[in-house]
């Protein structure tokens, strides 16, 4: 019987395959005409600006002071590029009369396997006023110049903007593309952000502006005899990574591996990163999390709990002590990070929003792409998130049937 629904649910799976190829396959000749048009757009408008050069102290230091200007997030920060190490990094901007930075970006690019195509994403950039279309186009232009010749498919920004309508319009007029209804799990960051807002009088009153049944299990997680640390430690790390495996197998995703989230920790600053770690009095680690503090904000990266032991609001217990901490050194928002659907059926939704209550959820513009390649594109943004769903699926399937 399981075998015969594997069976069943295989051909499912490489019938969408085919079928999702063969609709590309007929808007081919639509995307070589698109295609043509924006190459001659392309050729209409170059611009000269720099290229950051990496080894240039003074440029590093007036990239970060623009970046510290503009309250930049940390994926823009030149070590991120360090972090990323399996990509190449460009970090270019564009000036005013007076050599003043305008407009930048930290861009990363590469190359798919199989279609040897580029693709060059913008971790939250460009940093600078993203309504002025105009000068995002100036800092394109001079990105798809460099590296015209590794035949680029796609450049993608996803701002930390609120959405717009008139913006989103704005945009799609001019050979972008920006896609509203872009889910968590298509490409990068879902457009739903939730953060907590620290700007209060103090810590009762910051304390006041989460939900009550929040409230209340922070109130008994104080009771117990939980232990909280912080570190830059690698032992930490493995702290973490102990119960992050376990958290990704209960809630069946791959998630990233040690070497990545071990590079992540000595490529940052020591002060931009922290491992913190909820562990009882016997010792067993509950409740871990990595933190990054840049510029206004300390943004909750990556969280791992277990749940197998008696935690007794663990997790609870780590954020408190994580915002306490952030707003006794000056911080003004805790960003817990995005969220897949705002919506009281998403678990996650419900315990971040117990949080920031006060806050609510903040819908972000989206991805805006500038597309040179359509048929690697749609292949890409359409197809390629299917197929790890169906692959998802099928792992789930088959693991289902080993239990039997």
């Amino acid at each position: 019987m399981y075998f015969f629904q594997l069976y069943c649910f295989y051909n499912i799976y490489i019938s969408i395959k085919l079928n999702l190829l063969l609709l590309l396959l007929l808007k081919i000749k639509k995307s070589i005409i698109i295609g043509k048009k924006y190459k001659i757009i392309n050729q209409q408008r170059r611009y000269n600006m720099p290229l950051l050069d990496i080894n240039s102290k003074e440029q590093i230091k007036k990239y970060n002071q623009f970046l510290e200007k503009n309250n930049a997030f940390f994926t823009q920060m030149i070590e991120w590029g360090k972090v990323k190490n399996d990509w190449e990094q460009y970090v270019v901007y564009t000036c005013d009369d007076n050599n003043n930075i305008v407009m930048s970006a930290n861009f990363i690019a590469k190359k798919l396997p199989f279609f040897k195509k580029i693709m060059v994403y913008s971790p939250r950039g460009p940093v600078g006023d993203v309504n002025n279309k105009e000068e995002v186009q100036r800092l394109l232009d001079e990105l798809y110049k460099i590296i015209d010749k590794k035949s680029i498919f796609c450049v993608k920004f996803d701002p930390l903007i609120p959405k717009s309508d008139d913006l989103i319009e704005k945009y799609n007029k001019d050979g972008f593309k920006i896609r509203k209804n872009a889910q968590y799990n298509s490409l990068f960051y879902s457009k739903y952000n939730m953060c907590v807002n620290l700007e209060q009088e103090n810590l009762e009153v910051l304390r006041l502006t989460f939900n009550q049944s929040t409230r209340r299990k922070i109130k008994l997680s104080e009771k117990e005899e939980y232990k909280f640390e912080i570190s830059n430690k690698t032992s930490d790390l493995k702290r973490f990574f102990n119960l992050y495996v376990k958290t990704n197998e209960r809630k069946n995703l791959s998630g990233r591996k040690f070497e990545y989230l071990e590079c992540m920790l000595n490529s940052l600053d020591p002060n931009n990163i922290k491992i913190c770690v909820v562990s009882d009095k016997e010792g067993n680690d509950l409740a871990s999390s990595i933190l990054i503090f840049y510029n206004d904000r300390v943004y909750y990266a990556y969280g791992a709990t277990d749940v197998t032991k008696n935690s007794k609001n663990a997790s609870y217990f780590m954020h408190w002590q994580t915002i306490k901490m952030s707003f006794e050194q000056g911080y003004k928002i805790y960003d817990m990070g995005v969220v897949n659907n705002p919506d009281v059926t998403d678990g996650v939704y419900l315990f971040k929003e117990g949080f920031c209550r006060s806050s609510g959820f903040f819908e972000a513009i989206g991805e805006i792409d500038f597309i040179t390649n359509h048929f690697i594109y749609n292949l890409f943004v359409y197809v390629l998130p299917l197929l790890k769903k169906a692959r998802r699926m099928f792992n789930k399937l088959l693991k289902l049937i080993k239990l039997k």
